[in-house]
C-alpha cells in the first residue's frame, strides 16, 4: 500500500489515485482543483479524499494536482459543460455519418477548451482516422477517442441493477472489480443460469464479490462437493453445499436425498461442525 489522494476528473469522468504529496494536505473533501494530466493537459478535478492508504497498481502515473480553482474557473468549467454536450452531439453526428459500428457513450471537453475527450462501445477495433480528422476540422479541437467495456459504460449511465438499484459500479464502487467465476461457483450460482450471475452490462455482477470473503470462510468448515460422508449409519456423498445455512445435501447409497445440517454430518468418523 502506498499513499494516494483520490480525485474524480471531470474531464475523463473517471476517479484517480495519485500519489500523495504533503501540500495535498491543503486541500479538503469536495475541493475542486486543477491536475495536470499527461495525456489530457490541465483540467478540473474534485478532491475525493486525501492521504489514503492504496494499492500501487492502482496509483496513477502521470497525474500532479496544482492549486484550487476559484469561482471564475469554475464558472468557466460550467460553461465547458454546456459545450460537452453540444461537441458530444457532433461526436456522434460523425460517428453517424462514417457508419462506424460503435456507440458513443460521453463526452467532455476540457478546462482551457482545446481538447474533446469521448468513450465508446466497440465490438472490435475501429479506425477513426476519418472521424478524427473531419472531427477535429469543425471543432478546432484536438480528439481523444477511447474505447470502453460495457462494465465502464454502465459506471459512466448510472444504469440501475436488475434489484432495481443503480449499479453498484456507480453508486459504490470508484475502481471496477474483478469479478470471476470462481465467485459464482462457490455461491453455488450454476454458470448455465446466466440471469442469476449477469448484470444489465452482460457480465458477471459486482455483487458476487459481496459475500465471497463470507463464503471462503463458511466453507472452510463444510466438506467439498463428491466427499464421502455418513449419516446415523447411512454412507453417501455430498451433491450440493449451502454455505451460509450450514446445510448439506446428501445423496444416500440407498438411493436416498436428503438436506441436513452439517453439524449431523459424520465425515471420517467425525462430526462436522
Amino acid at each position: 500500500m502506498k499513499k494516494a489522494t483520490k480525485i474524480f476528473s471531470v474531464l475523463q469522468n473517471k476517479i484517480f489515485f495519485v500519489p500523495f504529496e504533503t501540500a495535498h494536505r491543503e486541500f479538503s473533501r469536495g475541493n475542486f482543483v486543477f491536475a495536470e494530466f499527461e495525456k489530457a493537459g490541465r483540467n478540473i478535478a474534485k478532491i475525493l479524499r486525501v492521504e489514503i492508504d492504496a494499492p500501487s497498481a492502482q496509483i496513477a502515473i502521470g497525474v500532479k494536482l496544482l492549486g484550487k480553482v476559484d469561482a471564475k474557473d469554475l464558472e468557466i468549467l460550467q460553461k465547458r459543460q454546456t459545450q460537452s454536450a453540444e461537441t458530444f452531439q457532433i461526436f456522434r453526428d460523425k460517428v453517424e455519418k462514417f457508419k462506424l459500428p460503435m456507440r458513443p457513450i460521453a463526452g467532455r471537453v476540457s478546462f482551457d477548451g482545446t481538447f474533446f475527450y469521448g468513450s465508446f462501445v466497440a465490438a472490435e477495433k475501429l479506425n477513426l482516422t476519418d472521424l478524427v480528422r473531419e472531427f477535429s476540422r469543425e471543432t478546432q479541437m484536438k480528439p481523444f477517442f477511447e474505447k470502453i467495456g460495457e462494465r465502464d459504460r454502465a459506471k459512466i449511465c448510472g444504469t440501475l441493477g436488475k434489484c432495481g438499484q443503480k449499479c453498484c459500479c456507480k453508486n459504490i464502487f470508484s475502481q471496477l472489480p474483478k469479478v470471476s467465476m470462481a465467485a459464482a461457483r462457490m455461491q453455488n450460482l450454476r454458470s448455465g443460469s446466466l440471469e442469476n450471475i449477469t448484470g444489465v452490462c452482460g457480465k458477471l455482477k459486482c455483487c458476487l464479490n459481496f459475500e465471497n470473503e463470507v463464503y471462503k470462510e463458511k466453507l472452510k468448515n463444510l466438506p467439498r462437493i463428491r466427499a464421502r460422508v455418513s449419516h446415523r449409519g447411512e454412507n453417501g456423498k455430498v451433491i450440493q453445499i449451502d454455505a451460509l445455512n450450514e446445510k448439506l445435501t446428501i445423496k444416500f447409497e440407498n438411493g436416498e436425498i436428503a438436506t441436513l445440517p452439517a453439524t449431523e454430518i459424520e465425515i471420517a468418523g467425525k462430526i462436522k461442525k
